[in-house]
């Protein structure tokens, strides 16, 4: 059988072996992914194998004749390596493409010319241009031609699709399986992504630091491949002790590709989807007979639709003003201490309860898709009088469990990313955002530290200030800290009648100031917290009022007085473009601090 054979092939440049003992058959029929890293020697190999660089030692043989120098054995390989505009000086640098294709077809007898205008068209290559002036992604198209207009029956090529968009490498790998089927010639693709290799791929073989590790079917390779990604520290634990491969990092992220050796097990629930999903990767899963149902919705919930107000909203505007005499009557007697304890009681609704009542067709999304999902943030599409909007929301637990689960509803960095996320998708797509902020602060334990909680608070600060879409935070009950105010950067902020909002707890603000917690009280006093207080300076647009007692006693009446305020001031904030939007909400926080009564 025809066949290209190495034996004891090794490279030295200078002090440094670049191969070493190369032993590898390549037989005809077949296309082989040759992997490895960068720098690990692929391109060494191919331009010996393809006598265009001289082996330090052993010999590479074509049907048992000794490649080198040997024109018979050549006009059967061709090496398209990965072009650059240096790669052979100026000489080539200065070339128009048409003169390097005219020049590349005299070296292989079986040029196919009609192939390589085809491929000129297809990728519209402008022929006239010079090597030099050419971009990474046109780089490529021009070595492919080369490739596959040779017809050499032994075909390498370098990296091949580096710099090519998603349609263009689709593209050639069509091509190329469609030369191998017509012609049944050997391709050997060079790539450092061994993803590549799952469906055209015969073969790999694995180099690194310059020599072969394995020789394997690629779908037995597959079989025992992992990719692990996420928080780069996880990542490096999670694959302690397994054999790794191609690995890239990105800031704090990580992804690397591990094989399992013989014996060697995945931990258990790696790579399930519940693991998955737990780990913020994914956002759902689903059985496979809902797959088509909640794929329509959430695409559906995609395009822009617009609120379907006028014919309910004609007594909103009374509706929701809460009278500020009836607001005096109904707290002459209460205190802020008082209205403290009421926002934080354990029956008031939760963020799912606003959710799930008020709006229509909610879907949540999860995870951060860097380390986890964190159960104290809450989020999803959902659909208000037809209108698609992002809801998110801090969580609190209705039980002892549920509230381990949730943190008690206070949200670590991955929640707020996870928020964040949910967000700058809303943007992307036009969708109006609501906030339900509750929450004690955001969870200041040493592994939330370790994952950035500072820096996940200031960029959602950052980013939520200029989103050029409409933004509501409601705060629900208590709205604690930096924590609360990461979801509330909002162009207009409603209150709950007997919510607090305010920058640490009295508990806090009294042992700060007084050396004493037993003073919360007094310190709520000081501390202005109250949505009558906030209101009156100017900082929230609307309390919202609760039944007698607190929101628990009747939630069908909170919640249509809720759907009421959300209607109103989203119809006022839809007729904003997205700059007048970012401005209003910079001009917003610029004027805190200046009385509404001054």
């Amino acid at each position: 059988m025809e066949s290209i054979v190495c034996n004891g092939i090794g490279k030295i440049y200078g002090k440094k072996q670049v191969l070493k003992n190369i032993n590898l058959t390549l037989e005809k029929g077949k296309i082989y992914g040759l992997i490895g890293r960068n720098g690990a020697g692929k391109t060494t190999l191919l331009s010996i194998m393809s006598a265009q660089n001289p082996a330090s030692e052993g010999t590479v043989t074509w049907n048992g004749e000794n490649v080198w120098e040997n024109r018979k054995a050549l006009d059967h390989i061709c090496f398209s390596r990965e072009l650059s505009i240096n790669l052979y000086g100026s000489g080539v640098s200065g070339m128009k493409v048409k003169d390097y294709l005219k020049t590349a077809s005299y070296y292989y007898p079986d040029w196919d010319q009609a192939l390589a205008e085809e491929l000129i068209k297809k990728f519209e290559l402008n022929t006239k241009q010079r090597i030099n002036k050419m971009s990474k992604g046109m780089l490529s198209m021009v070595t492919i031609i080369v490739a596959l207009a040779s017809k050499a029956d032994f075909t390498f090529m370098d990296e091949p699709v580096a710099g090519l968009d998603v349609v263009m490498r689709d593209y050639f790998y069509h091509k190329l399986m469609e030369e191998y089927t017509e012609t049944g010639r050997t391709f050997v693709i060079s790539t450092h992504i061994i993803e590549e290799a799952t469906d055209l791929m015969e073969e790999v073989v694995m180099i690194k630091n310059g020599e072969v590790l394995l020789k394997e079917n690629t779908q037995e390779l597959l079989e025992r491949s992992y990719h692990v990604s996420g928080l780069a520290e996880v990542v490096d634990q999670a694959t302690e002790g397994y054999e790794r491969h191609h690995e890239e990092k990105m800031g704090r992220s990580k992804s690397v590709t591990i094989l399992l050796k013989e014996g060697q097990k995945l931990p258990e629930g790696f790579q399930r989807a519940e693991f998955l999903l737990e780990h913020g990767f994914v956002d759902m899963i689903l059985p496979r007979q809902d797959q088509k149902h909640v794929i329509g919705r959430i695409l559906y919930m995609h395009r822009k639709h617009d609120m379907a107000v006028e014919k309910d909203a004609v007594k909103a505007d009374t509706a929701v003003n809460v009278s500020e005499a009836r607001q005096k009557k109904e707290n002459t007697e209460k205190s802020a201490w008082d209205t403290v304890l009421l926002s934080r009681k354990a029956d008031r609704p939760t963020a799912l309860d606003y959710i799930n009542a008020v709006f229509d067709e909610f879907i949540e999304f999860h995870g951060d898709r860097c380390f986890k999902d964190d159960g104290a943030i809450v989020g999803g599409i959902a659909m208000f009088h037809g209108m698609p909007v992002t809801v998110i929301g801090q969580q609190k637990g209705k039980n002892t469990k549920d509230n381990i689960r949730r943190n008690f509803g206070m949200p670590s960095p991955d929640g707020y990313r996870k928020a964040l996320r949910l967000m700058k998708q809303a943007e992307t797509f036009g969708r109006p955002i609501i906030c339900f902020v509750d929450t004690p602060g955001a969870f200041c334990g040493l592994e939330a530290e370790e994952r950035g909680q500072g820096e996940a608070i200031a960029r959602n600060l950052m980013e939520m200030s200029g989103l050029t879409v409409p933004v509501i935070a409601v705060v629900t009950g208590e709205g604690s800290s930096g924590g609360a105010l990461a979801l509330g950067v909002a162009n207009h902020i409603l209150m709950l009648e007997n919510a607090v909002y305010s920058v640490l707890s009295p508990e806090g603000f009294a042992s700060i100031l007084w050396k004493d917690a037993s003073r919360s009280g007094e310190a709520c006093e000081m501390m202005k917290l109250t949505a009558q207080d906030l209101y009156s300076d100017g900082i929230v647009e609307q309390v919202i009022p609760e039944p007698l007692g607190g929101a628990q006693r009747s939630h069908a009446a909170l919640f249509e007085q809720l759907d009421v305020a959300l209607r109103v001031h989203l119809k006022e904030l839809c007729r904003m473009s997205g700059r007048q939007l970012a401005d209003q909400r910079y001009k917003k926080y610029r004027q805190i601090g200046e009385t509404r009564n001054a």
